[in-house]
């Protein structure tokens, strides 16, 4: 049986051509895990347990690496973990960006008291996914802007 050779089409990546140390990349999966273990424990129906196996679910890792990067850093992390850690925090990040966008087309929408109950609801969410003011703070700037009026209207 012999090797099987890439198409045309698959590309070959070599993990060596990151121009991170290997602390430096043990590290950011480090902060990337944590971060997103905190993001899904502040949506509020998860306890930390419970958190940390959502976490390493979506990541596709096993709890006990997520675990490891709060209460043991590794020394060493698998280059699929890396770049599956890295996945899931972008996927995460991309839908909390997605829904911020929603948010603010919801508030450019007539009021009534079935959307305002849902720009609170959102507006709570994305508070509490990114702690204090988040990313609702990136949004009340475009908030005022009143596509008839311009800024500063709402």
């Amino acid at each position: 049986m012999g090797k099987i050779p890439l198409r045309p089409e698959q590309k070959m990546f070599d993990a060596g051509t990151i121009e991170l140390a290997p602390e430096e990349r043990i590290e950011q999966a480090r902060n990337w895990a944590l971060a997103l273990w905190d993001r899904i424990a502040a949506a509020g129906d998860h306890n930390q347990e419970s958190a940390m196996h959502q976490a390493a679910r979506l990541a596709k890792v096993t709890p006990s690496t997520i675990w490891g990067f709060r209460y043991r850093m590794p020394k060493k992390l698998d280059v699929a973990a890396y770049f599956s850690i890295k996945a899931a925090f972008e996927r995460h990040a991309s839908v909390e960006a997605d829904l911020a966008n929603n948010l603010l087309v919801l508030r450019s929408l007539p009021a009534n008291p079935r959307r305002d109950r849902l720009v609170a609801q959102m507006e709570e969410y994305l508070r509490d996914s990114k702690g204090g003011a988040g990313r609702i703070a990136a949004t009340e700037a475009d908030a005022d802007f009143d596509q008839r009026e311009g800024w500063g209207n709402r």
